[in-house]
């Protein structure tokens, strides 16, 4: 009896034992994706970036801050000015649909600032939802129509901090509150 006993035990110890693995191994774990983004802070959010599709890419060249540069643009290559963009896959309304958080490097960028772009892809087009310029770009988990709101910082070696907040309100992005203010810099020793 007790021999018994113990080949049950041990059955049970065996088979609970290898459940937890065999579970494991068997379900599909997601990456997160980026929610900040960053160029200056080892290209935070842009690690697994990747050239525009021809779609975000003739949009983001139709922009105003392409067009301010049109005359630039013109002497490069398609393939040139598809370089000047990084993009990355985002969900900012929902699983179902995907954006891309774009940033933009020489002439579709800032002296001081990075310029990021939120693009859609819509059948063989795509439609810019937010353009916004600053050093770091976040997705916020509080959502305005089902999509999530963004925000944006700058700041200036003279201590002026501006951070911007951006709502969807059903068709694009829109500022809704910009908050400027100084910020107390070390004294040096």
């Amino acid at each position: 009896m007790r021999l018994l006993l113990r080949m049950a035990v041990t059955l049970l110890l065996i088979g609970s034992a290898s459940s937890p693995l065999s579970s494991q191994s068997s379900k599909h774990v997601t990456p997160r994706e980026p929610v900040s983004f960053d160029r200056d802070d080892d290209d935070r959010g842009f690690k697994d970036g990747h050239l525009p599709s021809d779609a975000v890419l003739d949009t983001l060249l139709m922009a105003p801050q392409a067009q301010e540069v049109s005359e630039q643009l013109e002497k490069l290559g398609r393939e040139q000015k598809r370089k000047l963009f990084c993009a990355v896959k985002v969900h900012v309304a929902g699983p179902n649909e995907v954006d891309e958080v774009v940033i933009g490097s020489g002439l579709m960028s800032g002296a001081d600032n990075d310029w990021f772009w939120i693009v859609r892809e819509e059948g063989k087009g795509a439609k810019v939802l937010l353009w916004a310029n600053g050093l770091e770009l976040s997705l916020a988990t509080h959502r305005t129509n089902g999509y999530r709101d963004i925000e944006t910082a700058w700041a200036a070696a003279s201590g002026i901090e501006i951070d911007c907040f951006y709502r969807y309100d059903g068709n694009q992005y829109r500022l809704i509150r910009r908050h400027e203010h100084q910020m107390k810099l070390r004294e040096e020793k």
